[in-house]
């Protein structure tokens, strides 16, 4: 427990407030877009389901950066904590932050007369984002480059904005925009199956 506060404590002051301040970069397109204040239905939504999840892809997808420096990994093999614990951790730590924004953005917009409909919108919003980040999570797992891992969900982000529902059916994630059925539920099963190979990719080939 004394370990895994460590790592926690440290992935937060090391790690995590650089994406953090890299996903303000979304709050300013969203605000040139849309603004923060009185947002429509259709506004608020489009700014939930389609922009905010892509803090995901920034904060979740690098959580094997620190490895690509041979001497960090290293030194991180060398010390009593576990590597494995330690990925795992710092992925939930990941995980919580994101969570952690989307709900205080959602808040935000509520309380500036914005449309908010927490019990739809929330999930779906972090479910797509989720999805993101461990399809991020995924590629840089068997690829080890970041770049790839960046890549994926950002091509997956751009086929559902021009593709739609009628070339993507089942994969289309913006479902709460046209009024379709909602299966975030789905996006989480499929997100941790594929931060768990991703995870397990990633530690087979550091051996």
């Amino acid at each position: 427990m004394k370990e895994s506060a460590i790592i926690v404590r440290k992935e937060l002051k090391y790690n995590t407030l650089k994406p953090i301040f890299i996903s303000l970069s979304v709050f300013f397109i969203i605000f040139i877009f849309f603004g923060f204040s009185n947002l429509s239905k259709d506004n608020s939504i489009n700014v939930m389901e389609m922009y905010l999840p892509l803090i995901g892809i920034i904060l979740i997808t690098p959580v094997f950066e620190q490895e690509q420096d041979y001497g960090i990994e290293q030194t991180i093999r060398t010390r009593r904590t576990n590597f494995t614990v330690t990925l795992v951790v710092r992925i939930i730590v990941r995980i919580l932050v994101y969570i952690l924004i989307t709900l205080v953005f959602a808040i935000f917009l509520k309380n500036n007369g914005s449309y908010m409909d927490y019990k739809t919108i929330i999930p779906q919003s972090i479910g797509i984002g989720f999805l993101y980040g461990s399809l991020g999570v995924f590629f840089f797992g068997i690829t080890f480059n970041l770049i790839i891992g960046y890549l994926v969900p950002i091509l997956y982000f751009m086929a559902n904005s021009f593709l739609g529902y009628e070339k993507l059916k089942e994969i289309f994630l913006f479902r709460l925009k046209y009024g379709l059925d909602l299966k975030y539920e789905y996006c989480f099963i499929v997100g941790v199956v594929l931060i768990i190979l991703g995870v397990l990719v990633r530690i087979r080939k550091s051996r």
